[in-house]
């Protein structure tokens, strides 16, 4: 059981330190840090709890259709949802969830480019299409249940032509990884150990081979997990030509917030930078998010 006296002293010490790097404010970093204080067990019975208030449910072949009920989307679950579903629905239409890429400084801009990486079932890319028939996305995810599930949705919603599956991970430069998919809803990067090989792609590389020229309104999503930092660096020329927005997790790793702050403030010093949350499904809280836009001035 994690100690929550050390959880919440652990918390407030990389707080200090952080807001002196970029914009963490109290009520970001602590918000919903009620659940880095309960134990696991009681977290996820909480979510769980959540999810028929959220979501209807049914079996889909050997999948799980998920229909959320506040915003209409639906997508496919490999298998019976529980409170890792329920907490991806809260991530999409709670601002107060530190995990919600949709908070100023960044928006969902009429006509806007999303890339996802890291794209998993591909709620928040079909939340976007729906919340506005003008957005396009490309999402890149290695796991191949997840990819097809992702397209399945996507056809099924009519968003075959605006909603585009890169099967591939994203990294700094082009190569192949081991994709380990023990866990059937994700998967993590490796170049040494189990798993399957997959195609990586870096993103500079990607829109340059397409002509895709970003803007400020276009957004990169990225929850990598563990890769987040490699991501970014495989998109040096496109942040640095056209800071487009971004929405990028930080709590795979201790140093991964300090290590996105330093490569966005050397590539775009006029990003608007802004830290929320700490994570209260790792070992131990980490910060959730950084998000990064021009669009404020």
């Amino acid at each position: 059981m994690r100690n929550p006296i050390f959880n919440a002293a652990r918390a407030l010490t990389i707080w200090r330190r952080l807001r002196r790097r970029a914009p963490f404010g109290w009520a970001d970093a602590f918000t919903q840090f009620h659940y880095v204080l309960l134990p696991t067990r009681l977290q996820i019975r909480v979510f769980a709890a959540k999810l028929p208030k959220r979501a209807a449910v049914r079996a889909a072949g050997e999948q799980f259709l998920v229909e959320a009920k506040e915003d209409g989307i639906a997508f496919y679950w490999p298998t019976l949802p529980g409170a890792d579903v329920s907490h991806l629905l809260d991530t999409l239409v709670n601002g107060g969830n530190p995990h919600c890429y949709l908070v100023p400084p960044v928006r969902l801009e009429p006509g806007g480019r999303i890339l996802d990486v890291g794209a998993c079932e591909g709620a928040f890319a079909l939340f976007c299409c729906r919340r506005d028939p003008t957005v396009t996305a490309w999402c890149f995810e290695p796991n191949g249940v997840m990819a097809d599930l992702i397209e399945r949705a996507a056809m099924e919603q009519d968003f075959g032509d605006r909603i585009h599956v890169i099967r591939a991970g994203c990294g700094q430069a082009k190569g192949e990884a081991l994709f380990d998919t023990r866990d059937t809803a994700g998967g993590v990067i490796t170049m040494e150990g189990v798993g399957e090989k997959v195609p990586m792609i870096a993103l500079d590389d990607f829109l340059r081979e397409r002509n895709i020229e970003l803007t400020p309104k276009d957004l990169i999503k990225i929850d990598a997990e563990g890769s987040d930092v490699d991501v970014l660096e495989g998109a040096r020329e496109t942040i640095s030509r056209f800071g487009p927005q971004i929405a990028v997790t930080t709590y795979h790793a201790n140093d991964h917030a300090d290590r996105a702050i330093d490569l966005l403030r050397e590539l775009r010093p006029d990003y608007q930078l802004r830290l929320r949350g700490f994570s209260f499904w790792t070992q131990a809280p980490r910060p959730v998010l950084l998000l990064a836009s021009i669009l404020h001035q």
